[in-house]
């Protein structure tokens, strides 16, 4: 997932899963359990330490466990029932974070629901997206709901002034979007997108995070709609390269570009997409992949009789050339140019 929006560079390392001694040595640091219930843990968790974790949480919110002996072990008469994928078992965990049936259910059914704005939101974000959906009969058991999420080690608090939150693991965001997405998944990524943008034109700090807006253009295109999609990966390269996050602005101008080219779109808004990227392109020296960007923004303010945006180009192009000490090239585009 790491860089699926901004394209941040990262190093990639391979993990295998956990062989059986060291997925007991977890457990023994979490939870010492004893030998039977240990190896009963183990076998279903094959190595996974998500599993182990979440595990362990179901089984001390059953509270079938007692402790005796200096470990863990099952209650008289308890059964250590175990899912057999990661995927039931966090859908457990959020089942059991009340004991009142119905509101178990219904923090069940925000979890999910939330889940659907990505690994990381603000809580005031939360609050539009529900209103967007038209649940505002959920809005008074919206903090409760997360506080549980956060006491059941679903979410984890986030620094900052504003209130935020993260899914103490990707996976179990996904796994709850993945759940609620089977239906509607439309609606829910529109509602999504519209709260995005509520939020990003009433405070200046969704403005200026080009990770939310790119976010927010992901809603946007699994909503299907692909011009406000694109409208929201230009805003958010924008904000990337005024920030001087430039690996990222050229990822994000790059989706922008092929997202127009999908599109079959000829435009004042694809030529200024494909300058920009190509200046990009310049400061780094990548003068190849300029010159094609720069050809193509020439080619269709040409078709679009745009004489003012066309001169541009070309003047980028002399200083393309002059950067290649093909200076009387150079000068001749320049002349073109002006």
């Amino acid at each position: 997932r790491m860089g699926k929006f901004m394209g941040k560079g990262f190093g990639r390392l391979e993990i295998n899963p956990l062989s059986a001694e060291d997925s007991a040595k977890l457990i023994s640091r979490i939870l010492p359990l004893h030998s039977d219930l240990m190896a009963h843990v183990v076998r279903a968790a094959r190595g996974n330490p998500l599993y182990l974790i979440q595990a362990l949480r179901l089984m001390a919110s059953r509270r079938i466990l007692k402790y005796h002996n200096q470990g863990w072990s099952l209650m008289d008469g308890a059964e250590a029932q175990l899912p057999t994928t990661i995927d039931e078992l966090l859908s457990k965990r959020v089942e059991r974070l009340a004991t009142d049936p119905d509101t178990s259910k219904r923090i069940a059914q925000i979890a999910e629901l939330i889940s659907v704005l990505g690994p990381q939101f603000r809580q005031s974000l939360v609050k539009k997206y529900f209103i967007q959906l038209g649940r505002a009969k959920d809005l008074e058991l919206i903090g409760s709901a997360i506080t549980s999420l956060v006491a059941g080690g679903i979410l984890r608090r986030l620094a900052g002034k504003e209130i935020g939150f993260a899914y103490e693991h990707d996976l179990i965001q996904e796994v709850l979007a993945a759940q609620i997405l089977t239906e509607n998944a439309n609606t829910l990524h529109q509602a999504a997108a519209n709260s995005m943008e509520f939020a990003a034109a009433h405070s200046g700090v969704y403005a200026a995070d080009s990770g939310f807006l790119a976010n927010m253009a992901e809603h946007w295109s699994k909503a299907g709609d692909e011009q406000r999609s694109v409208d929201a990966l230009i805003r958010s390269a924008v904000t990337a390269e005024r920030s001087l996050d430039l690996a990222s602005a050229r990822h994000l101008y790059r989706r922008a570009e092929n997202a127009l080219e999908a599109l079959g779109e000829t435009s004042p808004r694809r030529s200024r997409v494909q300058r920009d990227l190509a200046s990009l392109y310049m400061r780094r020296g990548e003068l190849g992949p300029a010159r094609d960007l720069l050809g193509r923004s020439v080619a269709i303010d040409q078709a679009l009789g745009d004489q003012r945006c066309e001169g541009r180009a070309l003047a980028m192009i002399g200083d393309l050339l002059t950067m290649q000490s093909s200076y009387s090239e150079a000068l001749d585009t320049y002349r073109v140019a002006t």
